[in-house]
């Protein structure tokens, strides 16, 4: 239950990126690693807000020295740093 609790976590954290301009296109990837809006036991997940949520789980790269715009996520969210430092300003 926790493994679930912190994918859908990093799922939302990572589902709202918004980059600004091609210039972090290129430095910063972004995969797909699973999309669904089924819970755990394959049954449908509760509506949230205005319909059906989606819960998404991405792998994003962000290299060394890359600085993304100021961005706001509108959705409950939550990450994993593997290695590095990353800067969250409120």
């Amino acid at each position: 239950m926790k493994k679930i609790f912190c994918g859908i976590c990093l799922t939302l954290l990572l589902s709202s990126h918004a980059w600004a301009g091609d210039e972090y296109e290129k430095t910063v990837t972004v995969e797909t690693l699973a999309k669904t809006s089924s819970s755990w036991d394959g049954s449908a997940l509760p509506n949230y807000s205005t319909g059906v949520p989606e819960v998404t789980v991405l792998r994003i790269v962000i290299p060394p020295k890359v600085k993304l715009p100021v961005h706001k996520h509108p959705v409950i969210n939550a990450g994993v740093l593997i290695k590095g430092e990353l800067t969250v300003v409120r």
